[in-house]
């Protein structure tokens, strides 16, 4: 298994338990976890997690709900309009907002404050801006990607233009792209 993808189910596992943990310390809980992707990574990565997780997690016992991809936004907020409000699933940070308005996300910030294994430097703070808002923590990063730029130098110094510095804005960027954009024997088709 994938240590991202591990990382990954075993970040959602514990905010659940986060969020339900003293209900499991009563007796026992029962909490769904939401996810999608491809069947594979269901038998593969999540059933191996969750059974590992109870067994050394006496007390909770987790529900497994596979949604296909296109579907999760969708089906999320069609089971709170139902009043079955899943208690954790997977989710983008953009999507993330859309349940955040809809009221049916709960605050982290006392259960991040409360446990004292919980360690906010573990995150990139941009990870954690994501799933805030106005203070409140309503989310939790499993993965951060960092979307980077990456471009030729030997085509910036043929074209005479300086290398991008760290306050590049998008207009020079465009800029930029138009004039790299070359048709050296004019045939219509763009060479670099």
């Amino acid at each position: 298994m994938s240590s991202i993808c591990k990382k990954m189910s075993l970040c959602l596992v514990l905010l659940a338990v986060l969020v339900h943990g003293s209900a499991a310390e009563e007796g026992g809980v029962s909490l769904t976890i939401a996810f999608w992707g491809e069947q594979s990574e269901y038998t593969d990565i999540w059933v191996p997690v969750k059974d590992e997780f109870e067994a050394s997690h006496f007390g909770v016992r987790i529900e497994l709900m596979h949604v296909t991809s296109g579907n999760m936004p969708e089906k999320m907020i069609s089971m709170a309009l139902g009043g079955q409000i899943v208690d954790v699933w997977m989710s983008n940070a953009d999507t993330a907002l859309t349940y955040y308005t809809a009221g049916i996300t709960t605050a982290l910030n006392s259960f991040m404050d409360n446990d004292p294994t919980f360690n906010r430097d573990r995150f990139f703070p941009a990870a954690l801006e994501a799933y805030a808002r106005g203070g409140i923590q309503y989310g939790l990063s499993s993965h951060f990607q960092v979307t980077s730029i990456w471009y030729n130098k030997e085509l910036f110094d043929k074209t005479g233009l300086h290398y991008p510095k760290d306050d590049w804005s998008w207009e020079q960027f465009r800029d930029y792209a138009k004039k790299l954009t070359q048709d050296y024997d004019n045939d219509g088709r763009i060479i670099e």
